[in-house]
Order: structure tokens, then C-alpha cells, then sequence
């Protein structure tokens, strides 16, 4: 079956924030959309989420499963009763990727990042296929609704600082002095450079092997995923809480800052914590009423753009991010966004943009449009379906 002939879909909503929004798409396409709305509670064994999945595939003879992200067991019932399942990841890293179930025929991968899609095919992937996300500016202007005229914050910064979870490289005991050393300046030199990984290729087998076991972490044992990108991954995570922290930090000293995290990880002079805001219905108010909005992207994502970074122009906000390959293939800096290339340029650009309001919202209407152009969900799916087809 194509994917051009695919009427009656399944949605599984796991809890993605853009699931609803993708919703709605669908069903503007003209897609009969039938809903699973249930917690995953093992990717690879859960056998009450495939018993509904099953029953409602019958129920309601669907021709094609759809989720955001990528789960093995979903792809097993597709691979079992023959339909197409697509999946589109919007984070990175996503390991169960590295699944022996993304090998199915029935199985149509689609990731935002370019490097992560070039890597999976050259480990036999072939159902798999760059793909940038999405947002909807239309959506977020009725939400927003006058918060991009009345601005009531300078920078705020949306988004986890993982100062308290994930940062297994600050927990790790046990490896030697050497080894540490070796890893700190690493992450130090990778602190300074963005669109690139100082990591790849620089560990020893020993070095990978040794944090990986300190760090208690490994993969199911059928997965292909090689044991130095997980390595990777960890000197990655602390990459991205130095940095994420560096930031807040900086920021808030010179002109504060504004921080929407699910906890308040920086009880400090100048750090403005407001919790957490809901993607469809607070983030918007956030984006279009903060004069410039701080983009800081996870260091695993190497070259793709980031869902954030797209929402904030979405919703009409100024976009103040590190740099990403991916991002100058449809943006210009000072023109539909602006990148910093170190703290202290991001410092520099805050005060300038602050400073001229002008220039800064004239940015911020230039992206929204390109975003409305170039990012739609109709033309993001479209394109999904043209693939498989």
C-alpha cells in the first residue's frame, strides 16, 4: 500500500508537545484521524499499548499508524498486520532508532536532523529520510494575541537547563585522574565551537567502555547502536548544561533574564522563574511578548533546527540562537534571526537588540513569514507522503 492511497490514519499520542498540532494538519488534509492516547511504559514490550493499537487498526480498518518520535513496539504491530507506520522525530538523541524493528518495510523514518539521517543510512537503514519540523504560525498569532505588541519581558529563555537530571558526566565516580583531565578539556574546547563535534573519534575503546560503565548506561543488546555515540551523548549532555547554565547566568547578571523550566534550577540574582508554560497555550504569550528570545540548542543535535527555534519565529518573536548548519540553508543572520558565536557575542547582540527595537522587530517579522513559507505542517506532510510514495 502507498502512502498517497493512506485515508484512514492512527495518530498515537504519547505526549509529544506538538502531537495536537499535527492533529489538526492531518485532519485539514482531508486524513480520517483516529486517535491512541495512552502512556508508553516499555518502547520495546508494551503489550497493552499494542493489544489497543491492534483493536483499533481493526476497528476502524486503518491503513497507516503515525507518531511523533519513534517507538519499537508500534512498529512491530505495523510490521505484523502490514501497514505503513511513519514516524517523525523532533529531538535528538533517540536511540531506539538504532532498534532491529527500523529495518521493516512497513517502517518510514523522518528526521529534522541531516547528520543523524546520513549516519542511519549508511547502517542499512533505507526507509529513512531528512525531514525539518514544523510549526503554525496562524495557530500561535490567536493565541498570542497582543503580547507581540505589548511586550512585557527583554530576554527570556524557554526551555531545561538540566542543571538536576541527565548530567551523568557530573555524577560519574571512579575514573582516573587522567581520564577525567582528558574529558574536561574536551568539553571545554567543545564549549567554544558550535556546527561541529570535537568528540567524534577522539576516545580510546577503553575510555568508552569505562564511562559507560561508570555511568551505569548501556542499550538493549539487539540494538546496532555503536557504544562511542552513547559515550559521545554523555560528554554532549554536559556540554549542553555548561553552556545552558553559562548563559542564564551571564544573561541574568547583565540585563536579567526570564526562565520557563520545569524546575527552578537557578535560584540566583537576576533569574526570573515562572515555571513551566504549556506548549499550545502559555508558550505563545512567551515568545510574542519577550523583545528577544534565547535559543540554545542540545549539543547531540549537530546539524538540524531545532523545534524551539522554529516556534519562536512562529509566534513572531525575536530568535537569538547558537549556530546550526541547517538553519542558513532558509535563514540570514540580521535579517530572519540572529546567531551569537560565544557568550560574549550573545552579551553584545542582548544590548545592541535591546537597543534598537527597529531593527529587532523587523527580524522577527522576516522569520515569521519565512517560517509561514517554508515550515507549514500541510507542506511538512505533504512532502512525508510524496517520499514513501
Amino acid at each position: 500500500m502507498t502512502a498517497m492511497k493512506l485515508k484512514k490514519i492512527i495518530l498515537y499520542q504519547g505526549g509529544a508537545c506538538c502531537e495536537n498540532r499535527l492533529l489538526v494538519h492531518l485532519r485539514r488534509m482531508g486524513k480520517e484521524i483516529h486517535e491512541l492516547v495512552c502512556t508508553c511504559d516499555n518502547y520495546e514490550l508494551d503489550a497493552t499499548l499494542a493489544q489497543k493499537l491492534l483493536f483499533l487498526i481493526q476497528d476502524k480498518k486503518a491503513d497507516g499508524i503515525m507518531s511523533v518520535d519513534y517507538y519499537p513496539i508500534i512498529a512491530q504491530v505495523a510490521h505484523t498486520v502490514g501497514i505503513p507506520y511513519l514516524s517523525w522525530m523532533i529531538d535528538a538523541p533517540h536511540y531506539t532508532l538504532y532498534s532491529p524493528t527500523s529495518f521493516y518495510d512497513e517502517v518510514y523514518l523522518f528526521h529534522f536532523d541531516r547528520e543523524e539521517v546520513q549516519r542511519l543510512i549508511q547502517m542499512g537503514r533505507r526507509h529513512i529520510f531528512h525531514q525539518p519540523l514544523a510549526s503554525d504560525p496562524d495557530y500561535f498569532a490567536k493565541v498570542a494575541g497582543d503580547a507581540g505588541i505589548q511586550k512585557t519581558v527583554d530576554i527570556s529563555f524557554l526551555g531545561n537547563s538540566y542543571q538536576n537530571e541527565h548530567d551523568y558526566f557530573a555524577k560519574i565516580k571512579g575514573i582516573s585522574k587522567y581520564d577525567e583531565g582528558y574529558f574536561d578539556a574536551l568539553i571545554n574546547a567543545q564549549l567554544g565551537v558550535y556546527g561541529a563535534s570535537l568528540f567524534e573519534g577522539t576516545l580510546s575503546g577503553r575510555q568508552i567502555d569505562r564511562l559507560l560503565k561508570v555511568c551505569g548506561i548501556q542499550c538493549p543488546a539487539n540494538y546496532d547502536l555503536p557504544n562511542h555515540l552513547l559515550a559521545e551523548n554523555i560528554l554532549e549532555k554536559r556540554v549542553s548544561v555548561l553552556e545552558r547554565g553559562e548563559m542564564i547566568k551571564r544573561v541574568a547578571e547583565k540585563f536579567g533574564i526570564v526562565l520557563y523550566s520545569g524546575k527552578d534550577d537557578f535560584p540566583i540574582k537576576g533569574v526570573d522563574y515562572r515555571g513551566y508554560a504549556d506548549y499550545e497555550t502559555k508558550m505563545p504569550l512567551v515568545f510574542a511578548g519577550s523583545r528577544i528570545n534565547l535559543n540554545t540548542t542540545l549539543r547531540r543535535i549537530h546539524s538540524g533546527i531545532p523545534l524551539r527555534a522554529l516556534d519562536i519565529m512562529a509566534c513572531g518573536g525575536f530568535l537569538l540562537t547558537n549556530y546550526q548548519p541547517e538553519l542558513l540553508e532558509y535563514f540570514t543572520p540580521g535579517k530572519s534571526l540572529e546567531i551569537y558565536e560565544s557568550m560574549e557575542d550573545l552579551l553584545e547582540k542582548c544590548s545592541f537588540y535591546l537597543n534598537h527595537e527597529k531593527e529587532r522587530e523587523k527580524i522577527a517579522e522576516c522569520g515569521r513569514k519565512i517560517v509561514r513559507e517554508k515550515f507549514a505542517y500541510e507542506k511538512a506532510l505533504s512532502e512525508m507522503f510524496e517520499k514513501i510514495e
